[in-house]
């Protein structure tokens, strides 16, 4: 019978009467690897020993290459199966091995080195064994192995995918940069970009998309080559989808602090970002993360200008457009433009790009969303004061949608007081006003009263409001 066709419970005990025997363990142990292939094989495996009888192998046989890379196969197959992942994790002579051959690695070929890799980028999949290899200090043998063997894609490929997972626990994520996780990821982007690199590439992205999620992080990062390094992905790769998802992540997660803006100019993220907005359109999740992106970075004034200059606002119409039954899309587009509607030198671009019907349609259509409905009146609260947008609000019945919006919304605080700061300004010019008493805001401004008798921001606007329509409280 070949090794192929006997049960593993027998090939183990095969094994096991033939374990002085090295040269005979070999095919024995490549059976084992192509079972563990197999899903459904991964139980079988456990239960009937065979993965512990391959950590024992691999002591007894540190030394005898090819039997040492078919075993640390095997273990790279088993180890993917999320329950024997843990069993291995149990198993504190692996640690101690694989220790050993990090320690040890110039004496052994790139193939075993690889397997090692594989192995503890499978066993990363669990924070328990992360917390047991960084107490073993494999951590920094790892990080030295990268450093080392840099010129080898293979190493540098199943690094990167140990590394996505190192990166998203939170004790170990923050002592990655000093350890130099960076710079490696930075340095295999810089070795391995072409179109046969892709996978390296993807994960250095997923990386460094995860690192980016901690704010402990985000001063090396700044401080890093990476920012530069992921924008010429972006422009590299910017056909890939996958990749530009994870690089676009990383910086929606990254500019959430403010403090290094200044390198986000240096590489002219906005203008590239809005190229992609037009590009990936279709891709919500993109798009979601590029909006994030400049919603976080135009809050700082300095960045207004290039995100005008490059058709930013002209873009975000033809999303709202294009995402019209989006709310989630909506309602991003709508808080951007909160921070150009508040300044008089970009309000002649709401009329010229349509932005002030792209907003009441959004209101409109989006009658129940609070957050969406405050932004919305923010901005059509600013533009009021400007006669030329004045009157496209007056012609696109912005302030008849306001109300009905604000009438079927009326408990909802923050969107009140969002509401009665519009109430307050529309009704301060003729024609508002006469709007507002036509469509019964006379009742409306009381009822607002009434029902928040609590907010004294509210209260002060609303009897403002009232004075302004010559109505008694």
């Amino acid at each position: 019978m070949s090794n192929e066709e006997q049960s593993t419970e027998k090939i183990v005990r095969e094994i096991e009467l033939n374990i002085s025997e090295p040269e005979k363990l070999i095919n024995k142990c490549v059976v084992l690897s192509k079972r563990a292939q197999k899903e459904e094989n991964q139980e079988e495996l456990r239960k009937s020993g065979a993965i512990s009888l391959l950590v024992r192998i691999m002591k007894r046989y540190s030394k005898e290459t090819l039997l040492l890379e078919k075993v640390l196969g095997a273990l790279n197959n088993c180890s993917l199966d999320p329950t024997n992942c843990s069993y291995l994790g149990q198993n504190t002579q692996l640690f101690e091995l694989i220790i050993d051959l990090l320690t040890n690695y110039p004496k052994y070929e790139t193939e075993i080195i690889s397997r090692v890799i594989g192995v503890i980028w499978n066993l990363s999949t669990s924070e328990e064994n992360i917390q047991i290899f960084h107490k073993a200090k494999g951590l920094e043998l790892f990080v030295k192995l990268l450093k080392e063997k840099s010129e080898v894609k293979e190493i540098q490929e199943r690094g990167l995918g140990a590394i996505t997972y190192l990166a998203v626990s939170d004790s170990i994520s923050p002592l990655l940069p000093d350890l130099g996780v960076l710079e490696i990821i930075g340095d295999a982007c810089t070795k391995f970009n072409t179109e046969e690199d892709l996978v390296l590439i993807e994960r250095a992205a997923i990386c460094v998309f995860n690192l980016a999620a901690y704010e402990e992080n985000t001063e090396m990062i700044f401080k890093s080559k990476i920012p530069s390094t992921i924008i010429e992905l972006i422009k590299q790769f910017n056909d890939q989808n996958q990749i530009v998802l994870r690089c676009v992540g990383f910086f929606s997660n990254l500019t959430t602090t403010s403090e290094y803006y200044s390198v986000i100019t240096e590489i002219n993220l906005i203008a590239v970002f809005i190229q992609l907005l037009i590009k990936y359109k279709a891709d919500l999740q993109i798009i979601r993360f590029v909006l994030n992106t400049i919603l976080n970075l135009i809050q700082l004034s300095e960045n207004k200008p290039s995100f005008v200059d490059n058709q930013g606002l002209e873009v975000l119409v033809m999303l709202m457009s294009e995402y019209e039954q989006l709310a989630i899309i909506q309602k991003k587009c709508c808080e951007i433009l909160v921070y150009f509607a508040s300044e008089e030198a970009y309000q002649e671009l709401f009329l010229t790009t349509k932005a002030i019907s792209a907003i009441i349609i959004a209101m409109n259509t989006h009658s129940k969303d609070t957050v969406l409905l405050g932004n919305s009146a923010v901005c059509l609260s600013n533009l009021f004061f400007y006669e030329n947008c004045k009157s496209q609000i007056l012609e696109n019945q912005g302030i008849l949608i306001f109300l009905q919006a604000l009438k079927t919304n009326i408990k909802n605080r923050k969107f009140a007081e969002r509401a009665s700061l519009f109430l307050l300004n529309i009704t301060c010019d003729k024609n508002g006003r006469e709007l507002v008493l036509d469509y019964n805001g006379k009742k409306l401004c009381k009822q607002l009263l009434k029902t928040h008798k609590e907010s004294k921001v509210l209260m002060k606007r609303m009897k403002a409001t009232l004075t302004n329509m010559n109505v008694e409280l």
